[in-house]
Protein backbone atom coordinates (compact mmCIF):
# COMPACT_ATOMS: atom_id res chain seq x y z
CA UNK A 1 0.00 0.00 0.00
CA UNK A 2 1.25 3.08 -1.35
CA UNK A 3 0.89 6.06 1.90
CA UNK A 4 2.69 9.07 0.20
CA UNK A 5 1.43 11.44 -2.66
CA UNK A 6 2.56 14.35 -4.43
CA UNK A 7 -0.32 16.10 -3.90
CA UNK A 8 -1.54 17.46 -0.57
CA UNK A 9 -4.15 15.51 0.82
CA UNK A 10 -7.12 18.31 1.94
CA UNK A 11 -7.07 20.49 -1.00
CA UNK A 12 -7.18 16.94 -3.60
CA UNK A 13 -10.49 15.88 -0.72
CA UNK A 14 -11.99 19.05 -1.11
CA UNK A 15 -11.35 20.28 -4.46
CA UNK A 16 -11.60 23.88 -5.29
CA UNK A 17 -14.64 25.85 -2.55
CA UNK A 18 -13.87 28.94 -3.97
CA UNK A 19 -12.48 30.95 -6.62
CA UNK A 20 -10.45 34.26 -5.92
CA UNK A 21 -9.07 37.00 -8.01
CA UNK A 22 -5.46 38.02 -8.91
CA UNK A 23 -4.73 41.32 -7.97
CA UNK A 24 -4.85 43.88 -10.79
CA UNK A 25 -5.09 46.94 -9.98
CA UNK A 26 -3.42 49.53 -7.58
CA UNK A 27 -5.37 49.31 -3.78
CA UNK A 28 -4.80 50.55 -0.33
CA UNK A 29 -5.94 49.12 2.51
CA UNK A 30 -5.13 49.83 6.49
CA UNK A 31 -3.69 46.46 6.76
CA UNK A 32 -2.62 43.69 4.65
CA UNK A 33 -1.87 39.62 5.02
CA UNK A 34 0.83 38.10 2.99
CA UNK A 35 0.00 34.76 2.98
CA UNK A 36 -3.70 32.89 2.52
CA UNK A 37 -3.07 29.77 4.75
CA UNK A 38 -4.51 29.11 8.35
CA UNK A 39 -2.76 31.85 9.85
CA UNK A 40 -2.92 34.76 7.92
CA UNK A 41 -6.78 33.81 7.19
CA UNK A 42 -6.87 33.87 10.98
CA UNK A 43 -6.00 37.14 11.28
CA UNK A 44 -7.20 38.88 8.54
CA UNK A 45 -10.56 37.62 9.44
CA UNK A 46 -10.38 38.86 12.89
CA UNK A 47 -8.88 42.28 11.42
CA UNK A 48 -12.11 42.62 9.19
CA UNK A 49 -14.48 42.03 11.64
CA UNK A 50 -13.15 44.66 13.73
CA UNK A 51 -13.77 47.04 10.99
CA UNK A 52 -10.21 47.63 9.68
CA UNK A 53 -10.30 47.82 6.17
CA UNK A 54 -7.84 44.26 5.67
CA UNK A 55 -6.43 42.53 2.14
CA UNK A 56 -5.13 39.30 1.91
CA UNK A 57 -2.80 38.25 -0.97
CA UNK A 58 -1.36 34.63 -1.56
CA UNK A 59 0.93 33.88 -4.12
CA UNK A 60 -0.59 30.74 -4.27
CA UNK A 61 -3.83 29.18 -4.65
CA UNK A 62 -5.34 29.84 -1.09
CA UNK A 63 -4.82 27.15 1.53
CA UNK A 64 -2.83 24.76 -0.75
CA UNK A 65 0.58 25.08 0.99
CA UNK A 66 1.03 24.11 4.41
CA UNK A 67 -2.20 24.60 5.63
CA UNK A 68 -3.38 21.59 3.37
CA UNK A 69 -0.04 19.57 4.40
CA UNK A 70 -1.44 19.64 7.88
CA UNK A 71 -2.39 16.59 10.14
CA UNK A 72 -5.48 18.49 10.63
CA UNK A 73 -5.04 17.57 14.57
CA UNK A 74 -5.27 20.26 17.64
CA UNK A 75 -3.10 19.66 20.53
CA UNK A 76 -2.29 21.84 23.23
CA UNK A 77 1.22 20.51 23.55
CA UNK A 78 3.82 22.55 21.63
CA UNK A 79 7.60 20.97 20.86
CA UNK A 80 9.63 21.52 23.89
CA UNK A 81 7.13 19.68 27.20
CA UNK A 82 6.70 22.15 30.16
CA UNK A 83 8.93 20.67 31.93
CA UNK A 84 11.75 21.87 29.27
CA UNK A 85 9.74 24.91 28.89
CA UNK A 86 9.65 26.01 32.19
CA UNK A 87 13.77 25.86 32.43
CA UNK A 88 14.34 27.61 29.36
CA UNK A 89 11.53 31.07 30.03
CA UNK A 90 9.90 31.07 33.51
CA UNK A 91 7.43 29.25 35.26
CA UNK A 92 5.04 32.24 34.61
CA UNK A 93 5.80 32.29 30.86
CA UNK A 94 5.59 28.40 30.17
CA UNK A 95 2.64 27.98 32.10
CA UNK A 96 0.58 30.78 30.28
CA UNK A 97 1.85 29.50 26.76
CA UNK A 98 0.14 26.12 27.80
CA UNK A 99 -2.71 27.38 29.27
CA UNK A 100 -2.89 29.79 26.15
CA UNK A 101 -2.66 26.47 23.28
CA UNK A 102 -5.43 24.52 25.48
CA UNK A 103 -8.09 27.76 25.20
CA UNK A 104 -6.71 28.15 21.43
CA UNK A 105 -8.80 24.60 20.81
CA UNK A 106 -12.05 25.59 22.38
CA UNK A 107 -11.53 29.73 20.69
CA UNK A 108 -11.11 27.67 17.35
CA UNK A 109 -14.51 25.25 17.68
CA UNK A 110 -16.49 28.35 19.07
CA UNK A 111 -15.44 30.40 16.02
CA UNK A 112 -16.34 27.57 13.74
CA UNK A 113 -19.42 27.08 15.48
CA UNK A 114 -20.63 31.22 15.24
CA UNK A 115 -19.52 31.31 11.53
CA UNK A 116 -21.62 28.40 10.63
CA UNK A 117 -18.22 26.92 8.91
CA UNK A 118 -18.50 22.86 8.04
CA UNK A 119 -14.97 22.07 8.58
CA UNK A 120 -15.44 18.73 10.56
CA UNK A 121 -14.17 20.34 14.07
CA UNK A 122 -14.31 17.09 16.80
CA UNK A 123 -12.85 16.95 20.23
CA UNK A 124 -10.82 14.09 20.59
CA UNK A 125 -8.20 12.92 22.83
CA UNK A 126 -4.35 12.75 22.39
CA UNK A 127 -1.81 9.91 23.80
CA UNK A 128 1.51 11.21 24.42
CA UNK A 129 3.82 8.17 24.98
CA UNK A 130 7.34 7.63 26.97
CA UNK A 131 9.41 5.71 24.23
CA UNK A 132 11.83 4.02 26.97
CA UNK A 133 11.64 2.81 30.93
CA UNK A 134 13.85 5.55 31.89
CA UNK A 135 11.58 8.55 30.06
CA UNK A 136 8.85 7.56 33.56
CA UNK A 137 10.24 10.08 35.98
CA UNK A 138 10.21 12.45 33.59
CA UNK A 139 6.72 11.72 31.84
CA UNK A 140 5.27 11.91 35.61
CA UNK A 141 6.87 15.74 36.56
CA UNK A 142 4.92 16.17 33.19
CA UNK A 143 1.78 14.85 34.10
CA UNK A 144 2.13 16.89 38.20
CA UNK A 145 2.67 20.11 36.19
CA UNK A 146 -0.36 19.85 33.81
CA UNK A 147 -2.26 18.81 36.44
CA UNK A 148 -1.38 22.07 38.88
CA UNK A 149 -2.76 23.68 35.79
CA UNK A 150 -6.57 22.16 35.81
CA UNK A 151 -5.35 20.36 32.82
CA UNK A 152 -7.37 17.09 32.69
CA UNK A 153 -4.90 14.06 32.08
CA UNK A 154 -4.71 10.60 32.94
CA UNK A 155 -1.30 8.85 33.63
CA UNK A 156 -1.43 5.54 31.92
CA UNK A 157 1.36 2.37 33.18
CA UNK A 158 2.33 -0.39 30.76
CA UNK A 159 -0.34 -2.56 31.83
CA UNK A 160 -2.95 0.35 31.66
CA UNK A 161 -1.57 0.92 27.77
CA UNK A 162 -2.08 -2.63 27.12
CA UNK A 163 -5.55 -3.11 28.20
CA UNK A 164 -6.80 0.12 26.51
CA UNK A 165 -4.70 -0.06 23.40
CA UNK A 166 -3.12 -2.36 20.65
CA UNK A 167 0.55 -1.63 21.53
CA UNK A 168 3.03 -1.83 24.33
CA UNK A 169 4.80 1.43 25.50
CA UNK A 170 6.59 1.96 29.49
CA UNK A 171 3.67 4.74 30.23
CA UNK A 172 1.96 7.78 28.75
CA UNK A 173 -0.23 10.69 29.22
CA UNK A 174 -4.11 10.62 28.07
CA UNK A 175 -5.40 14.02 27.80
CA UNK A 176 -9.32 14.91 26.84
CA UNK A 177 -8.21 18.37 25.52
CA UNK A 178 -7.22 17.72 22.14
CA UNK A 179 -9.37 18.05 18.47
CA UNK A 180 -9.38 17.71 14.61
CA UNK A 181 -10.41 20.04 11.90
CA UNK A 182 -9.86 20.23 7.99
CA UNK A 183 -7.78 22.97 7.75
CA UNK A 184 -8.32 23.53 4.14
CA UNK A 185 -12.23 23.97 4.69
CA UNK A 186 -11.94 26.23 7.88
CA UNK A 187 -9.56 28.58 6.31
CA UNK A 188 -12.00 29.01 3.04
CA UNK A 189 -15.00 29.41 5.62
CA UNK A 190 -13.34 31.82 7.31
CA UNK A 191 -12.78 34.07 3.98
CA UNK A 192 -16.17 33.67 3.57
CA UNK A 193 -17.08 35.44 6.86
CA UNK A 194 -14.10 37.91 6.42
CA UNK A 195 -15.87 38.75 2.72
CA UNK A 196 -19.14 39.49 4.29
CA UNK A 197 -17.38 42.03 6.41
CA UNK A 198 -15.27 43.67 4.09
CA UNK A 199 -11.53 41.17 3.62
CA UNK A 200 -10.14 41.88 0.28
CA UNK A 201 -8.87 38.32 -1.09
CA UNK A 202 -6.27 37.57 -3.57
CA UNK A 203 -4.59 34.92 -4.56
CA UNK A 204 -1.86 33.76 -7.62
CA UNK A 205 -0.45 37.54 -6.80
CA UNK A 206 2.98 37.07 -5.91
CA UNK A 207 4.78 40.10 -3.53
CA UNK A 208 7.59 41.36 -5.26
CA UNK A 209 8.62 43.79 -2.68
CA UNK A 210 7.79 45.62 0.20
CA UNK A 211 9.12 49.11 1.52
CA UNK A 212 8.80 51.37 4.29
CA UNK A 213 7.45 54.18 4.05
CA UNK A 214 6.87 57.50 5.68
CA UNK A 215 3.42 57.18 5.25
CA UNK A 216 3.07 53.56 6.06
CA UNK A 217 3.79 50.31 3.40
CA UNK A 218 3.94 50.36 -0.04
CA UNK A 219 4.03 46.08 -1.34
CA UNK A 220 4.62 45.93 -4.68
CA UNK A 221 3.31 42.73 -6.54
CA UNK A 222 4.83 40.75 -9.42
CA UNK A 223 2.93 42.05 -12.50
CA UNK A 224 3.78 45.53 -11.07
CA UNK A 225 0.24 46.92 -8.97
CA UNK A 226 1.08 48.39 -5.40
CA UNK A 227 -1.07 48.07 -2.76
CA UNK A 228 -0.04 51.23 0.28
CA UNK A 229 -0.74 50.76 3.70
Amino acid sequence: MNLTSSQPFWSVNNGLPANYPSLQRNTSCDAAIIGGGITGTLVAVHLAEAGVKTLLIDKRDIGTSSTSASTALLQYEIDVPLRELIKKVCPVAATRSYQLCRESIGKLERLAERLKINCGFERKPSLFLARHQRDIPELREEFQLRRKLGIELEFFDAAAVRNRFPFSRPAALFSKDGGQVDPHRLTHGLLAAGQRAGLEVFDRTEMAGLEQTRRGVRITTKNGFVTTT
